[in-house]
């Protein structure tokens, strides 16, 4: 299963066909979803459920107990989703099929130890070398893409980190994108981001959010989603996104764990 380890950021299915054996496995922290259904001696799966109803295949009846999850935990703790019928692998988990019998294995796991088990450094010095070089290692390995790439800017440590990055795996500033929310208060980032943007000479580019867009945006974004949306701040990434793709830019860099 040495595959299934470099799962890093993604899903894949992979079948060997002299053991005749299925494994579809899921990236381990959950970037990726990855969904599947069973229907009269079929399997299906996709990286997104309107995948599967695609198929025809797949009756779209709403899984209460699924939609009651999201609602109290905020997240969606189990296989389960939203719709009947249709399960999720979990983060860090592969699925093996192998004479039609279906079994889950899990490869990976968050580590943390206990107390007095933490690692070590020589110095803070050491500690920071290493976080950075870990930080550059993800964001150069993102900005390996035939496509034009941008920054989702806050001002904020994560992401001026990110564009601070980039800026110097690539020799030049990429293009930066940021919210921007009338009478928001302290949580205004268009201040902070320009700031950010000058200081890397980034061409940093505003999307105002009104009350109408984000009224406009929430059926799209509960389409997009699969099923309830509980944080309404990303009624403003979609936007974000929208605004992102019609300046040409097809992958952009965020603070939020995604690349």
């Amino acid at each position: 299963m040495c595959f299934v380890m470099r799962v890093v950021s993604s899903r894949w299915p992979l079948w060997d066909r002299n053991q005749r054996t299925l494994l579809l496995a899921r990236d381990r922290v959950g970037i990726g979803p990855l969904f599947y259904a069973q229907h009269d001696g079929w399997l299906l799966w996709a990286s997104e459920v309107k995948g599967l109803l695609a198929s025809g295949l797949i009756d779209p009846r709403p899984d209460v107990r699924g939609i009651d999850f999201v609602f109290n935990f905020y997240s969606m703790p189990s296989g389960r989703t939203c719709f009947q019928g249709i399960r999720q692998i979990a983060p860090g988990h592969y699925l093996k099929v192998k004479d039609g019998a279906i079994s889950h294995h899990q490869y990976w796991d968050l580590d943390y130890p206990d107390r007095g088990d933490e690692r070590k450094f020589q110095s803070a010095d050491d500690a920071a070398d290493e976080l950075e070089e870990l930080l550059r290692a993800a964001v150069r390995r993102r900005l390996v893409s035939e496509v034009p790439v941008s920054c989702y800017l806050s001002g904020g440590l994560d992401s001026t980190t990110v564009l601070a990055l980039s800026t110097q795996e690539m020799g030049r500033p990429l293009p930066s994108f940021t919210i921007g929310l009338d009478n928001a208060g302290p949580a205004d980032e268009r201040h902070k981001a320009a700031q950010s943007a000058e200081f890397f000479g980034s061409e940093n580019s505003v999307v105002n959010i009104t009350q109408d867009n984000l009224v406009r945006a929430l059926p799209e974004l509960i389409q997009a989603n699969e099923g309830p949306v509980v944080d309404t701040a990303c009624c403003c990434m979609i936007e974000l996104a929208q605004a992102n793709r019609a300046a040409g830019n097809i992958v952009a860099l965020t603070g939020e764990g995604r690349g």
